[in-house]
């Protein structure tokens, strides 16, 4: 029976009391609390002694509260009110059943709604006499609030309490103010003060303390000790926030600093998992494709805005962006992204949508570097066709470097985007010369015909955006140096000769390589 000293900070910080301040209110010395931390057990050794040759446990040699009775102990309403506000944040009602909303890994969150009932429940039936309410020696017994704290670790790698925090970002950041002025969402959004006392609630009783104080509670001959996974103080209290940590500008500027990576998942044996998020440039740094970029700017801001959107369709040759430009509006929108395999789209479409349909926020469904001729576009097209089957929080994306077939797309938005050619890289210097406050004919004339004679002599390996971009930066940071006359033209003839030049000497050097 030691003193729980997390508890009594807990309590501090609910009544807004330091440490301090409570032991000068409550008449304790600082000398004597920090004497009671210290020692192993608050009961005399006498007492201990005396259950010892019993062979009990010397709280049940002492009167009062020592039983749960019905179970309305402060650890019984402590789970309540979690459970509570866990119900609040992260479940749905369909129809007369609970379903667990999609927050990353869907396993560990169901087993995190499974571990708090069976905890709740259990902490109900502990009544005195009987308070080996776990029937671990029965063999087909049900799983219990261990079993199901055990199977939440596994699935987050030892790390529950940082995997709870991270869904509550997830749920915080469906509130549409809340990362770009917190402050005032909270003042204005009844709704969202709610969801962040209900998300305190949850992060300030994680799971592990919940099952540390019920395993205080057991007793050690009836087996279930050996059962708890081992629960690291130091550990979940570096892994927590602070109270203040939830108001102060240092925790805004963490999500927005994390958002990315609380908002890319990915799709994974029927679940979605939490992934790293590739850095991404925003929209304003892609130079040219101005009529794509258009594109892309309506469709995101159509489906942010709370619209249905039918799929996004772009195809293209490599090395133009793609991918990366379809990510970037999708951070702009703060979406949430999940990136799923090409297979997904013909073998598990279906349970992805179903799955997204129970997120709270909204999602872009990726398919990158698609074979067009490998998917069943029939499947496709009954996921996809009419509302019923196809969730509203839900846009797919479908992404490939060949040409999808002619009746895909009118199945969705398609995104043009134009042929590499002299106009686009002129446009796409154009744009480049404006950001650095250098535009003009003569620059762009110069800098154009640089980027070609550098091409040509091998700096560049292909002729794309992609080698475009690498040249201006190369350009802007003086590792290149511009090498063009300040009159020499950059010309159509110009370029085409550089490109049939160069896939000339592509070809060169790919037949001397297989020789």
């Amino acid at each position: 029976m030691k003193l729980d000293v997390e508890r009594v900070r807990e309590l501090c910080r609910e009544k807004g009391l330091s440490l301090a301040a409570m032991l000068e209110e409550a008449g304790v010395s600082r000398n004597a609390y920090y004497n009671l931390s210290r020692k192993e057990s608050l009961l005399p050794g006498s007492v201990a002694a005396i259950a010892e040759r019993l062979g009990v446990e010397p709280v049940e040699l002492v009167e009062g509260d020592r039983y749960l009775g019905a179970g309305r102990g402060p650890l019984f309403e402590e789970v309540d009110r979690c459970l509570t506000s866990f119900h609040t944040l992260f479940t749905v009602a369909e129809g007369d059943h609970v379903v667990v909303r999609q927050c990353g890994s869907a396993g560990a969150l169901l087993g995190y709604y499974q571990a708090l009932v069976a905890l709740r429940r259990e902490l109900a039936g502990l009544e005195e006499g009987n308070r080996d309410a776990l029937r671990s020696v029965d063999p087909d017994r049900s799983p219990d609030s261990i079993d199901h704290y055990n199977r939440v670790c596994d699935l987050t790698a030892g790390a529950p309490v940082g995997f709870i925090r991270d869904a509550i970002l997830q749920v915080l950041l469906t509130l549409p103010g809340f990362i770009e002025d917190p402050a005032e969402e909270l003042a204005k959004s009844p709704m969202a003060r709610a969801l962040l006392t209900h998300a305190k609630t949850v992060h300030d009783s994680p799971l592990p303390r919940l099952m540390e104080k019920y395993r205080q509670l057991l007793k050690p001959a009836s087996g279930e000790l050996g059962r708890f996974r081992n629960f690291d103080v130091e550990k979940l209290r570096k892994d927590q926030w602070t109270a203040g940590d939830w108001t102060r500008p240092a925790f805004i500027e963490f999500v927005k600093h994390e958002f990315g990576r609380y908002s890319t998942l990915e799709y994974r044996d029927g679940e979605l998992v939490v992934t790293q998020a590739k850095p991404v440039k925003p929209p304003d740094q892609f130079f040219g494709y101005e009529h794509t970029k258009s594109t892309l700017l309506k469709y995101f801001e159509a489906f942010a805005s709370g619209q249905t959107m039918i799929p996004l369709i772009m195809d293209g040759p490599p090395g133009i962006g793609k991918t990366e430009m379809v990510l970037s509006y999708a951070r702009k929108y703060r979406l949430q992204i999940v990136l799923a395999a090409p297979q997904h789209l013909n073998n598990s479409l279906g349970q992805v949508l179903e799955l997204l349909r129970k997120s709270p926020r909204r999602t872009l469904l990726f398919f990158d570097d698609l074979d067009a001729e490998g998917i069943d576009w029939l499947q496709f097209r009954r996921c996809v066709s009419g509302t019923s089957r196809y969730p509203g929080n839900v846009a797919i994306a479908l992404v490939t470097n060949e040409a999808f077939p002619e009746n895909v797309y009118s199945r969705g938005q398609y995104v043009e985007i134009p042929k590499f050619s002299h106009e686009v890289c002129r446009a796409m210097i154009a744009g480049m010369l404006r950001s650095v406050g250098r535009e003009s004919r003569a620059a762009i004339e110069q800098t154009g015909a640089t980027y070609l004679l550098a091409f040509g002599q091998g700096d560049i390996t292909e002729i794309s955006p992609r080698s475009v971009v690498s040249f201006f930066d190369n350009l802007v940071s003086g590792r290149t140096k511009l090498m063009a006359a300040p009159g020499q033209l950059f010309s159509p003839d110009l370029f085409d000769d550089a490109l049939a030049r160069a896939r000339r000497e592509t070809g060169e050097r790919q037949e001397r390589a297989s020789e």
